[in-house]
C-alpha cells in the first residue's frame, strides 16, 4: 500500500483581463526577463511489502534561475533554467541522507549516498525548455549527463526523471493546469495527471484547482490558485 498526501498552493505571474469580475488566465513569456523560482516539496511514503510497513519521508527545496531568450523565425521560444541551490533530506529505513549544494561533498553513512553524485551533476546543469508558436512546450534539452557513469540498474530507477519526453509531458501538463475559460474568485475546475516516480511507480492524480482572485507580492499583483488532490 502507498500513501501520499499533497496540498499545494501556487501563485502564477498571468496575465488577466478583467470584465464583470471574471478573468481570463493565461501563461504569459516574456522575451528577454530574468528571475527566480523557488520550490519545495515533501512527500510521506508508506509501503507495506509482505505485511511489513516501510516508511520513506523526503523533503526537497529548490531555486532555479531562468532567463527567457527570444523567439527565432520558426516561432521557437527557449528558457534556459539553472538550479542555484538545492537541499535534499531523506530519511527512513534504509537511513537518513541529506545533500546540500553549499557544501555538496559532505557525505554520510546512509545507503543512499550513491544518490550524492547524481544530486551533485544536478546542480552543474542547465535545462533548455523550447516553446513553440502555440507556447506549448516542444522540446527539452539539457547540456550534461546527469546520470554520468552510474550503474545501469540505478540510471533505469533515475530514469524519469531527466527523461526529455516524460519532462515535457509534466511540463505541458502543468500548462493544462488553468482553465480556457474566464474564472471568478471562487471557481474550481479538476483535472487529471500522471506522475512517474521512479522504480515503478506510476500515479494518477486527480485535483480539484480553485483561483482566490488576486494577491500582492514585492510589489505586484498576482493570480493565486490552490489546489487540493482528491485521489490517487
Amino acid at each position: 500500500m502507498i500513501r501520499r498526501t499533497a496540498t499545494l498552493t501556487f501563485v502564477f505571474l498571468l496575465t488577466a483581463g478583467t470584465g464583470f469580475a471574471q478573468v481570463k488566465l493565461e501563461h504569459k513569456l516574456t522575451e528577454g526577463l530574468k528571475f527566480t523560482q523557488e520550490s519545495f516539496s515533501t512527500i510521506d511514503q508508506t509501503l507495506t511489502i509482505a505485511g511489513m510497513e516501510t516508511e520513506t519521508i523526503a523533503e526537497v527545496t529548490l531555486t532555479a534561475e531562468a532567463t527567457i531568450g527570444k523567439r527565432d523565425a520558426d516561432g521557437k521560444l527557449p528558457v534556459k533554467e539553472s538550479i542555484k541551490t538545492l537541499q535534499v533530506s531523506i530519511k527512513g529505513t534504509v537511513g537518513e541522507y541529506r545533500f546540500d549544494s553549499a557544501n555538496p561533498d559532505d557525505s554520510g553513512g546512509s545507503q543512499l549516498e550513491f544518490m550524492r553524485d547524481v544530486h551533485k551533476a544536478m546542480t552543474r546543469q542547465t535545462k533548455t525548455t523550447e516553446y513553440g508558436k502555440d507556447n506549448r512546450v516542444a522540446e527539452i534539452k539539457f547540456d550534461g549527463d546527469a546520470l554520468g557513469k552510474l550503474p545501469e540498474q540505478l540510471k533505469a530507477l533515475l530514469k524519469s526523471e531527466f527523461d526529455p519526453e516524460y519532462l515535457k509531458e509534466v511540463a505541458n501538463q502543468g500548462l493544462d493546469v488553468i482553465p480556457s475559460k474566464p474564472v471568478k474568485k471562487g471557481d474550481s475546475w479538476m483535472r487529471t495527471a500522471k506522475t512517474d516516480f521512479g522504480a515503478g511507480q506510476i500515479m494518477e492524480f486527480k485535483t480539484k484547482y480553485t483561483y482566490e482572485g488576486t494577491v500582492e507580492k514585492d510589489g505586484q499583483k498576482l493570480d493565486k490558485i490552490s489546489s487540493k488532490t482528491l485521489s490517487v
